[in-house]
């Protein structure tokens, strides 16, 4: 009886001690919602379309090709460009399209004479959930594409050229081939492979954020920081500190899990580690600013936890790692924009599956020292609230 007692104590004290701290109930019950809800949206909701080109030998077969066949059969699950006779990898690479579509100069011969054309989707390839989801999308609208060549084949422009011959208008709507070509990576990789940089990013951002808030959190339980900004220390000097002595953590946490997933991982790797570790500093330095931000709205290491799903799952959800940016719903993108995980997920994925330069990310790593810069100011100012 007396262990029920004090059983019923311990409850009703730890229930009582919850009820006065509304933001721990707030985030109880309120972020699963907003995370479950988030989530649900991103994968069932309106979508914004891939763009995917489309190129041909002569301007005139292009345009055709998009106009008449492609944009009908389409619809909204693309959003179709006319590259006209440009090289697809150079499409690609300019960002105009995630895939471009290859239309063969033998289309209207092969098709008059009942032979199914050969058509190449030639697919950036870097994001493992684009590259399904239009390849997807291709394997379903290709019956309805041939289906539609052998409507136009089968009217004037087939008794034109003689009739249609071999296998008719019916074999050419019957699933006709198609190749694909990768302008990075190939079909054989992992998904490993493809996450491999965005989970770099998404450890290195989550680790240094929790151990920057939780040891200046110590600094001000114990005093100590109380004492560093009555001294001659200025508060800028304190975060500039901070990211000093982080940073050969940072530099040898990113070379460690570089060389452990490249190593023992098997996972592939075309870039330079360097830029890998420059990245990963870089985004460094916003984490711990931030943690510094944040922890002074923190009394206790419970209350630096409860920031995780406010600041980094959701980062997590819209930084690229689960979707694409390319094809999140029109209202997520700004609000994946602003988030330095974002920048960090691209700039790695450029050095890790497309095995680019510098040249192809200082924008990336730009806005990441902006997010940096802004961080520590504002982690500055807290720290004179401290």
């Amino acid at each position: 009886m007396n262990s029920v007692r004090r059983t019923l104590a311990v409850a009703v004290r730890v229930f009582r001690q919850i009820r006065r701290d509304p933001r721990t109930v707030g985030l109880m019950f309120i972020v699963p919602v907003a995370l479950l809800a988030l989530v649900t949206y991103l994968l069932e909701g309106p979508s914004s379309p891939p763009s995917v080109a489309v190129v041909a030998p002569t301007q005139r077969l292009a345009t055709w090709f998009s106009v008449n066949l492609l944009e009908p059969v389409a619809g909204d699950a693309w959003k179709v460009v006319d590259a006209g006779t440009a090289a697809p990898e150079q499409v690609i690479k300019e960002g105009r399209a995630s895939a471009v579509i290859v239309v063969p100069a033998d289309l209207f011969s092969s098709a008059v004479h009942g032979r199914r054309p050969q058509v190449e989707v030639v697919v950036e390839g870097a994001e493992f959930q684009l590259t399904g989801r239009i390849l997807g999308d291709f394997r379903r609208l290709l019956p309805e594409l041939a289906g539609r060549l052998a409507a136009v084949v089968s009217g004037p422009l087939g008794a034109m050229a003689g009739g249609v011959g071999g296998e008719g208008p019916s074999g050419l709507a019957a699933a006709p081939p198609f190749s694909v070509r990768y302008v990075y990576g190939h079909e054989q990789m992992r998904m490993a492979d493809y996450l491999a940089p965005g989970l770099l990013g998404y450890l290195t951002f989550f680790f240094v954020f929790l151990l920057t808030a939780t040891s200046f959190l110590r600094e001000r339980q114990r005093g100590t920081l109380v004492r560093v900004v009555t001294s001659p220390v200025r508060p800028v000097e304190v975060i500039a500190g901070y990211m000093a002595g982080l940073s050969p953590f940072v530099m040898a946490q990113a070379g460690i899990v570089v060389a452990f997933v490249v190593w023992a991982l098997g996972v592939v790797y075309r870039g330079s580690l360097g830029w890998v570790i420059l990245i990963e500093l870089v985004l460094t330095l916003g984490a711990a600013s931030l943690g510094i931000f944040l922890s002074v709205f923190a009394r206790s290491e419970l209350q630096v936890m409860q920031f995780i799903p406010v600041v980094i799952v959701p980062q997590a959800v819209l930084s690229g790692l689960v979707v694409s940016v390319k094809v999140l719903p029109a209202i997520l993108k700004p609000v994946a924009y602003a988030m330095p995980l974002t920048y960090a997920t691209t700039a790695l994925t450029d050095v890790m599956v497309r095995g680019l330069g510098p040249l192809a990310f200082w924008d990336e790593v730009l806005v990441l020292a902006g997010f940096a810069a802004l961080f520590s100011l504002l982690g500055s100012r807290s720290v004179r609230r401290a």
